[in-house]
C-alpha cells in the first residue's frame, strides 16, 4: 500500500506544484507562448511521458527483488530542456549514492544545467531513493525525490539568484561484476521563482559493494586510522560567478575535526584573490557529511556553514559580512597520517558576487 501511495503523490507532484506555481489555466508560460500552443504541449508530453515511467517502475517495486545494499558514485552527461526559455543545450552531473534499508537509499547529487539565453543554473540536491533489481538480471530500476538548491546567473552576468525546487528522478542501471555499471538517468526540477527543465542523461559509475578490497594497495592507509584531527594547507584558484568569468590565485588553511564515522567540523581561512568584480578573504565554519570507501582510503564529504569576510572590496563599495559556503571535497589517504584532498568550495552572497573556489592540497593527521 506504501507504494502506491507513493506512486500517486510522486506521480502528481510535477503537475501539482507546476499548477499551483508556475501556470495558471488559460496562463501563459515563461516565454509568453499559452498553454495550447506547441511549447505548451511539449511540455505537457515531458510530463505525461515521465509520470507513465514513473508508475510503471513503483508496480515493478511490488513485485520485484530489493536491490543490494552498495555505495555509488555515478558521472553522467546528457542533454536538457528547459521549459520557458527554449532550445536544448548539454547538461552534466555526478552523484553519490549511500543505501540505508533493503530498498531505500539517499543520494547526493550535483547538476550543472549549461549555458541557457540569459541563465547559467546549476543545483545540488540530497534526494530519498526507493529502488528495485529485476528478476534474474543485473539491472536495476530507482525513483529518488528531493530538494533543489539552485544557483542561477541571469541577465547580463551580474545577478545571481537563489532559490530551492525539487528534482525528481528516474534511473535504469546495468551492472557489472568488475564494480562498473552504466546508468540511464531523467532528472525533472520544478522551481519556484525560475525556471523547470527536463534533463536526460547517460554514463557510467563505481559499485562499490561489487568491487574488490584496496586495502593491500598500502599497508597503513586503511580502517586503522584513529587520528581525530587534521591540518590541510591548499592552493588554486578563485572564480567570479559572472558572464566573464573572472578569477585570480587562491589559498587557503583548513583545521578538520573529525568527531564521527559519518561527519567531521571544520574552520577554515580563504583567500579569494583579486577581481575587478570582487577582492574578498574570510573565515568559514562548516558542518560536513561524510562517506568513507574502500576501507577508508577514499573519502566524500559535503559541507554547509557560514562564511565571514574580513577583507571585502567591491567596485560599488558594497557587500555583506556573512556570506554561505557550500563545499564539496574529496581526499585520498597515502598513509595514516597524510592525505591528498580536493575541495571545492560555492560562496553565496547576497550582493551578487557568488565565487567557486576550486583547491587541492596536502593534509596531516594527528
Amino acid at each position: 500500500m506504501w507504494l502506491f501511495d507513493f506512486g500517486l503523490a510522486v506521480g502528481d507532484f510535477p503537475n501539482s506544484l507546476a499548477n499551483g506555481q508556475r501556470r495558471q489555466p488559460k496562463r501563459c508560460l515563461g516565454n509568453g507562448s499559452p498553454e495550447n500552443s506547441p511549447h505548451a504541449t511539449l511540455v505537457e508530453s515531458e510530463e505525461t511521458i515521465i509520470k507513465a515511467i514513473l508508475v510503471s517502475i513503483i508496480v515493478l517495486m511490488s513485485v520485484c527483488p530489493n536491490m543490494p545494499k552498495a555505495q555509488e558514485l555515478s558521472l553522467l552527461g546528457g542533454g536538457i530542456n528547459a521549459n520557458g526559455i527554449g532550445g536544448v543545450t548539454e547538461t552534466w552531473g555526478f552523484s553519490y549514492l549511500q543505501p540505508i534499508a533493503d530498498e531505500g537509499a539517499i543520494s547526493f547529487t550535483w547538476q550543472n544545467e549549461g549555458p541557457l539565453r540569459d541563465n547559467h543554473r546549476d543545483g545540488l540536491s540530497l534526494q530519498y531513493w526507493k529502488r528495485m533489481q529485476l528478476p534474474k538480471s543485473k539491472v536495476g530500476l530507482g525513483v529518488g525525490l528531493g530538494p533543489y538548491v539552485f544557483f542561477n546567473t541571469t541577465g547580463g552576468g551580474y545577478h545571481d539568484q537563489h532559490g530551492i525546487g525539487m528534482m525528481l528522478s528516474i534511473t535504469s542501471t546495468k551492472y557489472f561484476s568488475n564494480g562498473l555499471f552504466y546508468q540511464l538517468r531523467i532528472n525533472q526540477i520544478i522551481a519556484n521563482n525560475s525556471f523547470n527543465s527536463t534533463a536526460i542523461m547517460a554514463g557510467i559509475g563505481y559499485d562499490f559493494g561489487e568491487a574488490a578490497s584496496f586495502s593491500a594497495i598500502d599497508q597503513g592507509a586503511g580502517n586503522d586510522m584513529n587520528y581525530d584531527n587534521e591540518i590541510t594547507v591548499f592552493a588554486g584558484r578563485s572564480v567570479i560567478n559572472n558572464i566573464g568569468r573572472p578569477g585570480d590565485l587562491s589559498y587557503s588553511f583548513e583545521y578538520r575535526y573529525l568527531f564521527d564515522k559519518y561527519a567531521d567540523l571544520t574552520m577554515s581561512f580563504i583567500n579569494e584573490g583579486h577581481t575587478t568584480p570582487s577582492t574578498r578573504a574570510g573565515v568559514a565554519l562548516q558542518g560536513w557529511l561524510r562517506g568513507d570507501l574502500w576501507d577508508r582510503k577514499l573519502s566524500l564529504a559535503i559541507g554547509l556553514g557560514p562564511y565571514f569576510s574580513v577583507v571585502q572590496r567591491t567596485p560599488e563599495g558594497f557587500g555583506q559580512d556573512v556570506s554561505v559556503l557550500l563545499s564539496m571535497s574529496v581526499a585520498w589517504n597515502i598513509s595514516r597520517q597524510w592525505n591528498v584532498r580536493t575541495t571545492w568550495h560555492r560562496v553565496a552572497t547576497s550582493y551578487d558576487r557568488d565565487s567557486d573556489v576550486y583547491l587541492g592540497g596536502i593534509g596531516y593527521r594527528f
